[in-house]
């Protein structure tokens, strides 16, 4: 399994936590694991995040965009949101 980036790209709509105050996307990406790992404590299992540096902002969803493609949205801001999914590379 490995993070695959979408540079200026959004799932507009389908966020299950919003998180501010997120200094790094590495950090964003942190909470997404920490949520794929604890199910007992977290109401979803993290399938993908978004983050935008400039914002600081880090939104973290069970789906993906393969799930629901026509909410994929393109966000051109400087430092504005980055999509990133979950995914095994090897598995099919």
């Amino acid at each position: 399994m490995q993070w695959y980036q979408y540079p200026s790209r959004y799932l507009d709509g389908y966020d299950d936590q919003r998180h501010v105050g997120i200094d790094t996307a590495s950090e964003c990406l942190r909470l997404c694991e920490q949520a794929r790992g604890n199910q007992q404590t977290n109401p979803f299992v993290c399938r993908s995040a978004e983050y935008s540096s400039q914002d600081q902002a880090c939104r973290l969803s069970r789906w993906t965009r393969d799930d629901f493609p026509d909410a994929v949205m393109q966000d051109n801001r400087v430092g504005g949101f980055d999509y990133f999914e979950w995914k095994c590379r090897d598995c099919e």
